[in-house]
Protein backbone atom coordinates (compact mmCIF):
# COMPACT_ATOMS: atom_id res chain seq x y z
CA UNK A 1 0.00 0.00 0.00
CA UNK A 2 1.40 3.37 -1.02
CA UNK A 3 -0.16 6.45 0.58
CA UNK A 4 1.45 9.79 -0.96
CA UNK A 5 0.07 12.62 0.80
CA UNK A 6 1.36 15.70 -2.11
CA UNK A 7 -1.40 16.95 -3.39
CA UNK A 8 -1.51 16.60 -8.01
CA UNK A 9 0.81 20.15 -7.82
CA UNK A 10 4.00 18.41 -5.68
CA UNK A 11 3.29 21.62 -3.41
CA UNK A 12 2.19 20.14 -0.39
CA UNK A 13 4.43 17.19 -0.02
CA UNK A 14 6.65 17.78 3.01
CA UNK A 15 4.10 18.71 5.68
CA UNK A 16 2.80 15.42 6.69
CA UNK A 17 6.41 14.12 7.81
CA UNK A 18 6.94 17.30 10.28
CA UNK A 19 3.45 17.23 11.30
CA UNK A 20 3.74 13.28 12.07
CA UNK A 21 8.01 14.13 13.67
CA UNK A 22 6.22 16.38 16.11
CA UNK A 23 3.66 14.71 17.02
CA UNK A 24 5.69 11.36 18.05
CA UNK A 25 8.63 13.30 19.41
CA UNK A 26 5.79 15.73 21.12
CA UNK A 27 7.24 19.07 19.36
CA UNK A 28 5.63 22.62 19.53
CA UNK A 29 4.83 23.79 15.96
CA UNK A 30 4.03 27.10 14.51
CA UNK A 31 2.48 28.15 11.25
CA UNK A 32 -0.04 30.88 9.62
CA UNK A 33 -3.38 29.21 9.26
CA UNK A 34 -6.63 30.79 7.06
CA UNK A 35 -9.71 29.98 8.98
CA UNK A 36 -12.77 29.76 6.80
CA UNK A 37 -13.29 33.28 6.38
CA UNK A 38 -9.80 33.63 4.49
CA UNK A 39 -8.34 35.05 7.56
CA UNK A 40 -5.24 34.63 8.34
CA UNK A 41 -3.06 34.53 12.02
CA UNK A 42 0.24 33.06 13.50
CA UNK A 43 -0.75 29.62 15.68
CA UNK A 44 1.31 28.14 17.56
CA UNK A 45 0.26 24.86 18.84
CA UNK A 46 1.23 21.35 20.45
CA UNK A 47 0.30 18.67 17.97
CA UNK A 48 -1.97 15.66 19.77
CA UNK A 49 -2.65 14.21 16.32
CA UNK A 50 -3.69 13.56 12.34
CA UNK A 51 -7.20 12.84 11.58
CA UNK A 52 -8.95 12.27 7.97
CA UNK A 53 -12.44 13.56 8.03
CA UNK A 54 -14.94 13.20 5.04
CA UNK A 55 -12.54 13.87 2.16
CA UNK A 56 -9.69 16.38 4.03
CA UNK A 57 -7.07 15.82 6.66
CA UNK A 58 -6.82 17.96 9.65
CA UNK A 59 -4.33 18.63 12.69
CA UNK A 60 -6.01 18.07 15.86
CA UNK A 61 -3.72 20.44 18.38
CA UNK A 62 -3.19 22.18 21.60
CA UNK A 63 -3.64 26.20 20.65
CA UNK A 64 -1.17 28.23 22.62
CA UNK A 65 -3.39 31.62 22.11
CA UNK A 66 -6.74 29.77 22.83
CA UNK A 67 -5.75 27.64 25.65
CA UNK A 68 -7.84 24.82 24.26
CA UNK A 69 -7.86 21.62 21.67
CA UNK A 70 -8.37 23.37 17.91
CA UNK A 71 -8.88 21.74 14.33
CA UNK A 72 -6.92 22.89 11.90
CA UNK A 73 -7.64 21.65 8.25
CA UNK A 74 -4.42 21.04 6.35
CA UNK A 75 -4.53 22.51 3.41
CA UNK A 76 -4.83 25.78 4.63
CA UNK A 77 -1.69 25.58 6.64
CA UNK A 78 1.21 27.77 5.79
CA UNK A 79 4.75 28.46 6.64
CA UNK A 80 4.95 25.63 8.88
CA UNK A 81 8.03 25.47 11.49
CA UNK A 82 8.63 23.31 14.21
CA UNK A 83 9.85 24.99 17.68
CA UNK A 84 11.82 23.98 21.10
CA UNK A 85 9.90 23.86 24.11
CA UNK A 86 8.32 21.27 26.27
CA UNK A 87 4.36 21.12 26.06
CA UNK A 88 2.81 22.87 29.19
CA UNK A 89 0.84 20.30 31.32
CA UNK A 90 -2.47 21.48 30.04
CA UNK A 91 -1.56 20.05 26.56
CA UNK A 92 -0.48 17.31 27.68
CA UNK A 93 -3.31 16.29 29.74
CA UNK A 94 -5.34 16.86 26.41
CA UNK A 95 -3.08 14.09 24.25
CA UNK A 96 -5.46 10.71 25.45
CA UNK A 97 -8.47 12.83 25.03
CA UNK A 98 -11.00 12.08 22.09
CA UNK A 99 -11.49 14.76 19.84
CA UNK A 100 -14.92 16.01 19.60
CA UNK A 101 -16.49 16.56 16.51
CA UNK A 102 -14.84 19.36 13.86
CA UNK A 103 -18.81 21.37 14.06
CA UNK A 104 -20.92 19.47 16.55
CA UNK A 105 -22.92 22.79 17.02
CA UNK A 106 -23.94 22.44 13.38
CA UNK A 107 -27.11 20.51 12.22
CA UNK A 108 -26.88 18.72 8.42
CA UNK A 109 -29.71 19.22 6.50
CA UNK A 110 -31.16 16.64 5.29
CA UNK A 111 -31.64 17.40 1.30
CA UNK A 112 -33.01 15.44 -2.08
CA UNK A 113 -30.85 15.55 -5.83
CA UNK A 114 -31.53 14.29 -9.33
CA UNK A 115 -28.42 13.82 -10.60
CA UNK A 116 -27.59 12.76 -14.20
CA UNK A 117 -26.35 9.06 -15.00
CA UNK A 118 -23.13 10.47 -16.34
CA UNK A 119 -22.06 11.82 -13.22
CA UNK A 120 -21.42 7.78 -11.85
CA UNK A 121 -17.66 8.25 -11.19
CA UNK A 122 -18.84 11.26 -8.64
CA UNK A 123 -21.54 10.01 -7.29
CA UNK A 124 -20.46 6.88 -5.68
CA UNK A 125 -17.54 8.89 -4.20
CA UNK A 126 -19.85 11.74 -2.75
CA UNK A 127 -22.43 9.61 -1.17
CA UNK A 128 -23.11 6.59 0.70
CA UNK A 129 -24.59 3.77 -1.02
CA UNK A 130 -27.45 3.47 1.24
CA UNK A 131 -28.00 7.70 0.09
CA UNK A 132 -28.32 6.70 -3.99
CA UNK A 133 -31.07 4.89 -5.86
CA UNK A 134 -31.08 4.89 -9.73
CA UNK A 135 -33.82 6.25 -11.61
CA UNK A 136 -35.21 4.40 -14.83
CA UNK A 137 -33.43 7.39 -16.81
CA UNK A 138 -30.67 5.84 -15.46
CA UNK A 139 -29.71 8.99 -13.32
CA UNK A 140 -29.75 9.02 -9.09
CA UNK A 141 -31.42 10.15 -6.97
CA UNK A 142 -29.55 11.32 -4.21
CA UNK A 143 -30.86 11.36 0.14
CA UNK A 144 -28.23 12.90 2.04
CA UNK A 145 -28.07 15.47 4.87
CA UNK A 146 -24.53 17.60 5.14
CA UNK A 147 -23.61 20.23 6.91
CA UNK A 148 -25.31 23.68 5.14
CA UNK A 149 -23.36 26.84 4.00
CA UNK A 150 -21.50 28.22 1.65
CA UNK A 151 -19.76 24.72 1.53
CA UNK A 152 -22.51 22.27 0.75
CA UNK A 153 -23.89 25.15 -2.38
CA UNK A 154 -20.40 24.87 -3.68
CA UNK A 155 -20.66 21.03 -3.63
CA UNK A 156 -23.65 20.89 -5.26
CA UNK A 157 -22.64 23.44 -7.88
CA UNK A 158 -19.21 21.49 -9.19
CA UNK A 159 -21.56 19.12 -10.22
CA UNK A 160 -22.87 22.15 -12.90
CA UNK A 161 -25.78 21.48 -15.43
CA UNK A 162 -25.67 17.28 -14.01
CA UNK A 163 -27.47 17.91 -10.50
CA UNK A 164 -30.89 19.66 -9.33
CA UNK A 165 -31.91 20.04 -6.18
CA UNK A 166 -35.69 18.64 -5.66
CA UNK A 167 -35.96 19.25 -1.78
CA UNK A 168 -36.23 21.13 0.34
CA UNK A 169 -37.26 24.11 -1.57
CA UNK A 170 -34.87 26.77 0.57
CA UNK A 171 -32.01 24.84 -0.71
CA UNK A 172 -33.26 24.94 -4.07
CA UNK A 173 -33.72 28.92 -3.34
CA UNK A 174 -29.94 29.17 -2.03
CA UNK A 175 -28.47 27.56 -5.43
CA UNK A 176 -30.66 29.03 -7.97
CA UNK A 177 -29.60 32.76 -6.00
CA UNK A 178 -25.60 31.20 -6.09
CA UNK A 179 -26.12 30.41 -10.02
CA UNK A 180 -28.01 34.19 -10.69
CA UNK A 181 -24.65 35.64 -9.05
CA UNK A 182 -22.49 33.50 -11.43
CA UNK A 183 -24.56 34.23 -14.55
CA UNK A 184 -24.40 37.89 -13.40
CA UNK A 185 -20.34 38.19 -13.14
CA UNK A 186 -20.18 36.74 -16.99
CA UNK A 187 -22.82 39.12 -18.45
CA UNK A 188 -20.68 42.04 -19.14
Amino acid sequence: VRIDFADWSGMRDGLIPVLKAAILNRQMLAFDYYNSSGDCAPREVCPIRLWFKSSAWYLLAYCMDRRAVRTFKLTRIKRLALLSGEFPPDALAMLHTEPEDIQPDIQPLSFAMKIDGCMAFRVYDDFAESQIMRTQDGGFLVRAAFIPGGWLISFILSYGEHAQVLDPPSLQLEVKNAIQKIAARYQS
